[in-house]
C-alpha cells in the first residue's frame, strides 16, 4: 500500500463544527489594521494597491522565490528587481543594501520555511533610506522574535494561514505604516471552490488516519477522492457559469484568474482559524522538527538548510539540501515522492542567469513535511526514505 501524506495540514469536522471565538482570534492576531483576504497571493495584491497610491512602485524581492510573490506586482505595472539570497537562505545584505535608493523602493523580505531573516536590522538599514518593507510572512505566521510576531517589522506584512493551518483557504495583510491605506478585497470566494477544498482537506485527513494502520479502508477513501475528482471535471466541462469554476489557492501556475485577487477569506477558513489550538499547532511542529533533525544527523550527503532551530521559530516543514556538485540527485530523489523539490518553476519574468546561488537552491532544496497531523509513524517513514536517498547518493 502506497502510504498518504499530505503536504499541508488536514481538516478535523471539529475544526468547522465547534463554536469559533473570533475575539480570542482578534486579540491572538494582534492586528490593528489587518485585512483577510483568499490567500497569501490576494494579500500580495492589496499590498501592491495600496503601495501605489503612495507611488512606491519599485519593489525589490529575494531571487529565491516561487513567482507568485511577483505576479501580483507585474499585474500592476510595478518595477522589479532582485537581490541575492545565498546558498544557505539568507539575505546577502551588502547586494540589498547597494541597490537601495529609497526613492519609490519597497523591498520585500521573505522568511523562508519560517525561519526568520535579520528583519531587525534590515528594517532599520531601510527606514534610514526611506525605503519601505513589504514583510512576507507567508511560511512565519506563528514564528516570533523574542516573542515579537514575525510581520511586526514591515510597513506591510502578508500571511498565508492556510500553510500552517486546515483552512481551506486564507491569507491576510497586515498595515503598520499609517501613511499607508487598507485596500479591501471587494468580493467573497465562490462557493464551488471553497466547498472543493474543504472536502479536500477532510479526505486528506481521513486517509492519513487510515494510511500505515488499515488498507481496506485507505483503498476506501482513496476511491471516493477519485469520484470527486471526476465530479469536478464533468461539472468544469459541463457548465459556463463562473460560480460552478474551481479555483485553488495551490494553484501554481502564473496565469490564474485576476478574479482571485478581490477575494476575501471565506467564512468557514475564519471559523476554522479561530477554532485551532494556536500554541499546540506551534509546539507540534517544533517537536517534529527537533524529531527530524536529530533523526537525520547521519546524512552525509543531505544536509539542512538551516542547522539550527532558533527561539521563536514554527517550522514550516523541514528544509534540506543535496551536494552541490552531484548531477544524479534528481534522478535519486525521483524515486522517493514524498522528499518534494521546493520552487521548482522559474518565473518567466525574472532574468535567472544573474543569480545562480538561487537557481542552485530551486534545484536542490527539497521539503519534507512535519505538520501537526503527522504521526511519529508518518516522520519516521519520512526519515528513512531521506536515509536510504542519502546513501544512494554516496556513491554519486
Amino acid at each position: 500500500m502506497m502510504e498518504y501524506l499530505p503536504l499541508f495540514p488536514c481538516l478535523r469536522t471539529s475544526d468547522i463544527l465547534n463554536r469559533p471565538d473570533f475575539k480570542k482570534l482578534q486579540l491572538l492576531l494582534n492586528m490593528r489594521d489587518w485585512v483577510p483576504t483568499y490567500s497569501g497571493t490576494t494579500a500580495l495584491s492589496l499590498a501592491a494597491r495600496s503601495l501605489k497610491k503612495l507611488d512606491r512602485t519599485h519593489i525589490i524581492v529575494p531571487s529565491f522565490n516561487c513567482g507568485h510573490e511577483i505576479e501580483p506586482f507585474l499585474r500592476e505595472n510595478f518595477k522589479i528587481d532582485m537581490y541575492r539570497i545565498n546558498r544557505y537562505g539568507i539575505i546577502d545584505f551588502d547586494h540589498l543594501a547597494s541597490k537601495l535608493t529609497g526613492r519609490r523602493q519597497v523591498v520585500l523580505v521573505t522568511h523562508f520555511f519560517g525561519f526568520p531573516q535579520h528583519i531587525e536590522e534590515i528594517s532599520e538599514f531601510c527606514r534610514k533610506k526611506n525605503v519601505y518593507v513589504l514583510e512576507d510572512c507567508a511560511h512565519s505566521f506563528l514564528s516570533t522574535i523574542a516573542g515579537k510576531p514575525l510581520g511586526s517589522w514591515g510597513d506591510l506584512s502578508i500571511y498565508s494561514y492556510r500553510k500552517s493551518l486546515p483552512s481551506p483557504d486564507g491569507g491576510g495583510l497586515m498595515i503598520n505604516n499609517p501613511d499607508l491605506s487598507l485596500v479591501l478585497p471587494s468580493s467573497v470566494p465562490n462557493a464551488m471552490s471553497v466547498m472543493k477544498k474543504t472536502a479536500e482537506l477532510i479526505i486528506n485527513q481521513l486517509q492519513t488516519s487510515a494510511s500505515f494502520s488499515s488498507p481496506l479502508a485507505f483503498k476506501f477513501i482513496a476511491g471516493i477522492k477519485r469520484a470527486l475528482l471526476l465530479l469536478q471535471s464533468l461539472i468544469q466541462k459541463g457548465t459556463r457559469q463562473e460560480s460552478l469554476h474551481f479555483y485553488s489557492p495551490d494553484d501554481e501556475s502564473y496565469e490564474y484568474s485576476s478574479e482571485i485577487l478581490d477575494w476575501k477569506i471565506s467564512e468557514l477558513s475564519l471559523r476554522v482559524i479561530a477554532n485551532c489550538n494556536h500554541q499546540k499547532i506551534r509546539k507540534s511542529r517544533i517537536r517534529n522538527y527537533q524529531y527530524v533533525a536529530k533523526a537525520l544527523k547521519g546524512a552525509e550527503r543531505l544536509r539542512p538548510l538551516f542547522p539550527n532551530l532558533p527561539d521563536g521559530t514554527c517550522p514550516l516543514g523541514f528544509p534540506f539540501i543535496g551536494p552541490e556538485n552531484c548531477d544524479e540527485i534528481h534522478d535519486v530523489m525521483a524515486d522517493y515522492p514524498y522528499l518534494l523539490l521546493w520552487w521548482p518553476q522559474f518565473h518567466p519574468g525574472v532574468k535567472w542567469h544573474d543569480f545562480s546561488d538561487s537557481v542552485w537552491l530551486k534545484r536542490n532544496c527539497y521539503f519534507l513535511s512535519i505538520h501537526q497531523d503527522l504521526r511519529k509513524s508518518h516522520l519516521d517513514f519520512l526519515i528513512d526514505c531521506t536515509l536510504e536517498a542519502d546513501q544512494k547518493l554516496r556513491g554519486k
